[in-house]
């Protein structure tokens, strides 16, 4: 539907149109104030999954990620170094999660006076100065920076 144009999904509410019902169903919260998804930290509830903070990226919960005291078992260095790796990731996720709460902004943009908490964020913030545009459609000629802007396209 985006090369025709064609929006068949519409918000009762307002003149909100769109070609994905999924898009629709998200503008809806913004009339109902629903916020289904919530931080497991904190209070902190909004109306998408993606405003919340990925967890770790091989589908493991930070909760089953072994604590840095605990026997690692296994029989080569192989399963050390898997285990090490998925204890450095939760890390990394803890530290990005407690940033969220502090206001901490580590990450700082060469250029402007932009900040961040989170290093992906920079990354594509920066392509706002270099107009690097790395995702590409299959189907037309739009480039664009961020994977989830091509596939709302």
């Amino acid at each position: 539907r985006t090369h025709t144009g064609e929006k068949p999904y519409s918000c009762d509410s307002c003149e909100y149109k769109t070609a994905n019902a999924g898009n629709l169903k998200k503008h809806k919260r913004t009339h109902t104030g629903d916020k289904p998804y919530s931080c497991k930290t904190c209070d902190y509830r909004c109306t998408t999954a993606g405003s919340l903070k990925a967890a770790p990226t091989d589908g493991s919960s930070v909760a089953a990620t072994p604590a840095l005291g605990d026997k690692v078992t296994g029989e080569s260095s192989e399963d050390f170094a898997k285990a090490k790796d998925r204890i450095n990731e939760a890390l990394a996720y803890l530290r990005e999660e407690l940033r969220t709460h502090t206001g901490e902004k580590p990450y700082s943009c060469e250029s402007c006076n932009y900040k961040t908490a989170n290093a992906g964020n920079l990354k594509k913030h920066k392509r706002t100065h270099t107009g690097d545009k790395p995702y590409s459609c299959e189907t037309c000629t739009y480039r664009c920076t961020t994977a989830g802007s091509l596939k709302v396209h």
